[in-house]
């Protein structure tokens, strides 16, 4: 919503919670709630939900907002909304009722990594763990209709009702976590190549400057999971800091990509720390989504002692 009023966003939100209260009638609650996303991130979500219920889908209207800016008629964004949450009734509340019930949650159990600094206020209502300068959080994943998939994120209030401590919540998020998503190190040129090829289509134009390139190694790997959704938090887990450290040779640093993926690169390689946290706070700035944003610069993993530095941004 860049160099959007907020008042006009307001405005639209409440033509919104207006058509859906005369569309729903008085069988439905539509409310407006603020939500705290990952990194500070504040978001309007849409909820309608019966009054005989307790557990609706959130709808995050900011995108809506931005179609809408850009010429889509309210009419139409309207009806998009209805159709969203039509579809979202072969989901019943009840199908949540395992929440209740944490031997079988922590089957949907994985970690995340995010960035302490940036979610300060955020961890003080969530259980989780310090890894360097960044938290390990949980979350239960969730099967949502038309193949979706969501997630909820665990907050201090949900491990009481539990009965459990914190320790044992993230110990089975691990041990989850490779189990569901398993871990993916791929070489970047190979990435690139399957990005480039899924663009360009079957049979379609090849650039063949484009080609040469990728057919030069460049030594960087990739480190995310089979999902590509959260695969930063491989790192945590020692068995792929080792196949990192195999594959690199020994030492390596890694390039926050984001909470989705990382970047690693080759200490024997060479590498201008402030260049790279300069490359990353530009890619932060103009590339990821605020909410995905992991840290502001890079940092060095010693094979031999198993540990990570930071390396600041005033790290010469």
């Amino acid at each position: 919503m860049n160099n959007i009023a907020e008042t006009d966003f307001d405005s639209f939100i409440a033509k919104i919670k207006r058509a859906m209260e005369n569309y729903f009638g008085n069988d439905y609650v539509v409310s407006i709630k603020e939500i705290n996303k990952n990194n500070g991130l504040m978001m309007r979500g849409l909820t309608i939900m019966k009054k005989s219920e307790n557990v609706c889908p959130t709808i995050y209207l900011e995108r809506f907002y931005e179609n809408y800016v850009r010429g889509d008629s309210l009419s139409k964004i309207v009806d998009e909304l209805i159709e969203i949450f039509k579809a979202s009734d072969d989901y019943k509340p009840g199908e949540l009722e395992f929440f209740s019930n944490y031997e079988r949650v922590k089957q949907r159990l994985i970690v995340k990594l995010i960035n302490k600094n940036m979610n300060d206020k955020l961890l003080d209502n969530i259980p989780h763990k310090e890894f360097v300068d960044m938290a390990i959080v949980c979350m239960v994943e969730i099967d949502m209709p038309g193949g979706q998939s969501g997630s909820v994120l665990i907050h201090n209030n949900h491990i009481c009702m539990w009965g459990i401590h914190k320790e044992q919540l993230i110990e089975d998020a691990m041990e989850n976590t490779i189990r569901r998503n398993g871990s993916v190190i791929i070489k970047m040129e190979e990435m690139i190549s399957s990005i480039y090829e899924k663009m360009s289509g079957e049979g379609g134009p090849k650039d063949e400057e484009f080609e040469k390139m990728l057919a030069c190694p460049c030594g960087l790997y990739v480190l995310t999971n089979e999902k590509q959704l959260y695969g930063a938090a491989t790192i945590i887990f020692p068995e792929v800091r080792k196949a990192l450290a195999e594959k690199s040779g020994g030492d390596y640093y890694i390039i926050p990509s984001s909470v989705h993926e990382l970047i690693v690169l080759p200490s024997n390689i060479g590498g201008n720390i402030q260049g790279l946290n300069e490359m990353i706070n530009e890619v932060n700035s103009t590339m990821v989504s605020a909410d995905e944003v992991l840290s502001n610069h890079a940092y060095l993993y010693n094979s031999i002692s198993d540990t990570f530095s930071s390396l600041s941004i005033d790290t010469k």
